[in-house]
C-alpha cells in the first residue's frame, strides 16, 4: 500500500518476451559430447546477439522502493563476496 505523499520519478524497464518462453522456464544445452573411442571436441557454441527490447514499460516508482533496490543490490553483492560467488 503506497501512500500518495511519496517522491515520485519513472523508470523505463527494457524487456524481451518470446511466444516461446515462458516465465520461470529454461533451456539448458548440454554440450558434453558421448563417449567414443576417439574424443571428438566439444563444438563452441555461437554467440547469440542480444536481442532488442520487444516492450518497453514506464512505470512510476517510489524514491524509497529505489533505496530498497540498491540496498538489497548492494546485500546481494556481499553475501556472493562471503561465499566466493561471482
Amino acid at each position: 500500500n503506497i501512500g500518495s505523499g511519496g517522491d515520485y520519478g519513472e523508470a523505463e524497464e527494457y524487456i524481451y518476451l518470446t511466444e516461446a518462453a515462458s516465465w520461470g522456464n529454461f533451456v539448458i544445452y548440454d554440450l558434453t559430447p558421448e563417449p567414443t573411442a576417439t574424443p571428438t571436441p566439444v563444438p563452441t557454441p555461437t554467440t547469440e546477439p542480444t536481442p532488442v527490447a520487444s516492450h518497453v514499460m514506464k512505470l512510476p516508482v517510489s524514491s524509497e522502493m529505489t533505496k530498497l533496490q540498491n540496498t538489497f543490490s548492494s546485500y546481494i553483492e556481499l553475501l556472493k563476496a562471503l561465499f566466493g560467488i561471482k
